[in-house]
């Protein structure tokens, strides 16, 4: 099997998660520009990010500014910034 038939599967069998957790961030009300659910927002994010397991992750914020979900997981010579 190549390795993305691999990873296809593997998203495959998981298909119903990824839509239920999917479900849960549209439901979420946010206005960025009124500053409207940001904050619970990168809750959800930040919960989920952790469940996943393997991946160090905080919320940041400067100066006031929305917070950034900032995670770090896996090592290699690649980085991947999302």
């Amino acid at each position: 099997m190549t390795s993305f038939a691999q990873f296809d599967a593997f998203v495959r069998a998981r298909e119903r998660e990824y839509i239920d957790e999917l479900k849960v961030l549209i439901r979420q009300p946010t206005v960025s520009a009124q500053g409207i659910g940001i904050p619970e927002t990168a809750r959800i994010v930040l919960d989920r990010t952790k469940k996943r397991g393997g991946i160090a992750a905080e919320a940041l914020t400067v100066d006031g500014g929305p917070p950034t979900i900032v995670g770090e997981t896996g090592r290699g010579d690649r980085t991947l910034l999302i």
